[in-house]
């Protein structure tokens, strides 16, 4: 490799072995970083992109069982969301993975589900409101309600979650003005997708990047604490984050694809460190036959 290789020459360089390594490594933090940040981003639009292709079957499955139980519209108040079909009947839907949303109708004492039981989240849909319980433990679940000064509590037992979702709201009274504003299931569908996208994005970019800055990052400073090497410090660092990148697009395969047994975090570890054991044999064998071209015996030396 010569000259001032740019992203993808340093990726697939790095793909393919450890030869250009050590010219690598002498590039600024700065550019290292930057290319791996680059990375990241492009590791996780693949990934958000194969989760949502998972997840469109559940939400089409959702919008059709939404708007057959309460119709294709939803009626907007001052006050709240309501239904545009039988707003006085209480009902209830089943949601993907183990969920339940539970309409009260106008009598507000009524719920459709009185066990949670193999459920892992239950939405409440009452005087125009959402609350949400959320299965934390096994018998552990994070109540959220909304107008609480305390977002979030948490109770153990299926039936004081029930009771603490069932607790009387504070009603917000109707304006004389309050005009009703209807909005299609579909548009807010449509905002779900987006939502569920640029979540699964960016949860997998957090994950890649701060795992790959922090892991990487201790290594390099332990194994730089007394070193006499002429790989260490930042260069050791620097080394590290490049041996990451054959690591990141094979871990990236794992939430792409939905492969079991391992998670993004074990695979990229793993693979970077084995990796990095290579890189940094490379690079020591190439730095000190240039300090000493009679040096050889190496693991490198042909």
């Amino acid at each position: 490799m010569t000259g001032n290789p740019g992203f993808f020459a340093t990726f697939f360089s790095l793909c393919r072995g450890t030869e250009d390594a050590p010219q690598l490594v002498r590039n600024p933090f700065w550019k290292v970083l930057l290319q791996y940040l680059l990375l990241c981003v492009i590791v996780s639009i693949f990934v958000a992109v194969g989760q949502y292709t998972r997840m469109q079957r559940w939400i089409e499955d959702s919008e059709s069982s939404f708007s057959g139980a309460f119709g294709p519209e939803l009626v907007l108040r001052d006050n709240g969301v309501y239904p545009i079909n039988d707003e006085a009947r209480a009902r209830s839907i089943v949601l993907p993975y183990k969920g339940r949303l539970c309409y009260t109708g106008a009598d507000q004492s009524e719920i459709a589900i009185t066990d949670l039981g193999g459920l892992r989240y239950l939405v409440l849909w009452r005087n125009g409101d959402f609350s949400c319980a959320l299965r934390s433990g096994e018998d552990t679940w994070m109540v959220f309600r909304p107008g609480e000064r305390q977002m979030s509590t948490r109770v153990s037992g299926d039936r004081a979650a029930l009771n603490i979702l069932m607790q009387e709201p504070e009603l917000q009274a109707k304006t004389e003005n309050d005009t009703p504003k209807r909005v299609a299931v579909s548009e807010l569908v449509t905002l779900i997708r987006i939502a569920c996208l640029l979540s699964a994005f960016l949860q997998q970019f957090f994950d890649a990047f701060f795992l790959g800055i922090i892991a990487t990052g201790s290594a390099a400073l332990i194994f730089s604490i007394g070193s006499r090497r002429l790989l260490r410090g930042i260069n050791l660092w620097k080394s590290a984050l490049y041996a990451g990148f054959p690591a990141m697009v094979i871990a990236g395969c794992f939430p792409l694809f939905d492969l079991p047994l391992f998670s993004y975090s074990q695979i990229y570890l793993f693979a970077t460190f084995i990796y990095w054991i290579s890189v940094t044999r490379r690079i020591e064998f190439t730095w000190q036959q240039e300090l000493n071209p009679d040096h050889s015996g190496g693991f490198y030396d042909n």
